[in-house]
C-alpha cells in the first residue's frame, strides 16, 4: 500500500466517524478529500 492509498484508507475511515456538527483539525489537504 502506498502513501495516496494509505491517505486515502484514513480519510474514508474519519468520513464514516464524524457526525454532522462536529469539528476536526485534519491539517492541510485531507480536509478536502474528507468532504468529498
Amino acid at each position: 500500500m502506498d502513501r495516496a492509498e494509505r491517505r486515502e484508507l484514513i480519510v474514508k475511515w474519519i468520513a464514516r466517524q464524524l457526525q454532522d456538527g462536529q469539528l476536526v483539525n485534519l491539517g492541510i489537504g485531507m480536509p478536502t478529500m474528507v468532504a468529498n
